[in-house]
């Protein structure tokens, strides 16, 4: 999130806490492309919410099936 709110020292901050992570998990370390692939996907999903609710191209009939559950 600080990606992508440009907040260069929150930005920081979570490379510090994944250089801790990485060296306690090396096994399941977090690599760079990990990082973009995430920031890309979440961005993704807020542009395709719809009433903020995301839902994958192939389930979004699903939005109608829960209309019930909406006050008109």
């Amino acid at each position: 999130m600080a990606a992508m709110v440009k907040d260069e020292e929150s930005k920081a901050e979570a490379r510090e806490a994944i250089q801790r992570f990485n060296e306690k998990n090396s096994a399941r370390r977090i690599q760079p492309i990990q990082l973009a692939q995430s920031v890309r996907m979440r961005e993704k999903r807020i542009r395709e919410a719809e009433d903020g609710v995301y839902l994958p191209k192939k389930r979004r009939d699903a939005v109608e099936a829960g209309r019930f559950a909406v006050k008109e």
